[in-house]
């Protein structure tokens, strides 16, 4: 065994020197004036951008917070480049956790809509104030009138524009959820005519996502089910990315054709598939044994029926 060197306990720094003296100053020097340098020096708007949402993604909220802020009153940036700040800025105070600042973001995202009414953002500011009257705490109901006029509003202002698609869903999704029971089936024909209106318009996943909520609480489980697989292949065919976790309405699709549609085949297909795709997945356990269980179920169906059949 290697022996271990005996300690001779801390070693003494050397005694300082002139020289050693003369190049700490001169290095101390240096990194004032490096510093200095820097002072007053800005980088060009589109790279102070990045940085920002670079900063947002990592959750650095505050140095992202503070890049956004510091961009949208620069003289050298353009309304664009201001616009596209402030956007950064309200994106930032809206969605950070912990931090959330409700007013700090409308404000901004209403600054986009007042200097900008036209700009690509000013559509997508509308539909995040609506998101943001939409979300409130879990013992608290929003304001649907008030959240249903935001959501009008940027529906009538850019018609055209992706985020009144998006915003006619997220209206229709309320509707659905404050319905009485008479008025579910016109939510979902509604959908079913958006469809067959704008075959190409995005959020169609979103749509038949929509009409499988209406058809549950139609009490129409299979034709619920039918809408929740054409949700999932909608998904893939609108270019998604294929790494997103579908596994929750893997898992919805599976247990409505079990417990509501009585479907065995398409609940077996479903969970096999959900146990192929996520194999790692807490409710993998769950998946197993409902299979086991339909075959179990299944097989005292037949033996009484040939007990039955016997007498």
């Amino acid at each position: 065994m290697t022996p271990r060197p005996v300690s001779r306990g801390p070693r003494q720094p050397p005694a300082p020197t002139r020289r050693s003296a003369v190049h700490a100053l001169v290095g101390l020097t240096l990194a004032v004036l490096s510093s200095c340098v820097g002072l007053g020096r800005q980088d060009p708007p589109a790279v102070a951008l990045e940085r920002g949402w670079g900063q947002f993604a990592a959750g650095e909220f505050d140095r992202a917070a503070a890049t956004f802020a510091e961009l949208g009153s620069r003289e050298d940036s353009d309304l664009d480049g201001r616009v596209q700040a402030w956007f950064g800025g309200a994106t930032t105070w809206h969605l950070r956790r912990p931090g959330q600042d409700a007013a700090r973001a409308t404000a901004l995202y209403q600054r986009i809509q007042r200097e900008a009414p036209n700009h690509d953002l000013a559509a997508w500011s509308g539909l995040q104030l609506a998101r943001l009257g939409y979300a409130v705490a879990a013992d608290q109901h929003p304001d649907y009138p008030a959240v249903a006029a935001l959501y009008e509003a940027v529906i009538s202002r850019y018609p055209d524009h992706p985020a009144a698609t998006e915003a006619w869903l997220m209206r229709q999704a309320m509707r659905l959820e404050t319905a009485k029971r008479p008025d579910i089936p016109g939510l979902v024909a509604d959908l079913a005519r958006f469809q067959r209106l704008h075959p190409e318009a995005p959020y169609q996943a979103a749509a038949w996502s929509l009409r499988a909520y209406g058809l549950t609480l139609m009490d129409s489980a299979a034709a619920a089910c039918s809408a929740r697989g054409a949700a999932i292949d909608a998904y893939g065919s609108e270019g998604q990315d294929p790494t997103v976790d579908l596994s929750h309405a893997r898992w919805q699709l599976a247990c409505q054709a079990e417990f509501e549609a009585g479907d065995f085949a398409l609940a077996r297909a479903a969970y096999r598939r959900f146990i192929a795709d996520y194999p790692t997945d807490q409710r993998l356990f769950v998946a197993k044994q409902e299979l086991r269980r339909m075959d179990e179920l299944e097989a005292s169906f037949r033996a009484e029926a040939r007990g039955n059949h016997g007498r």
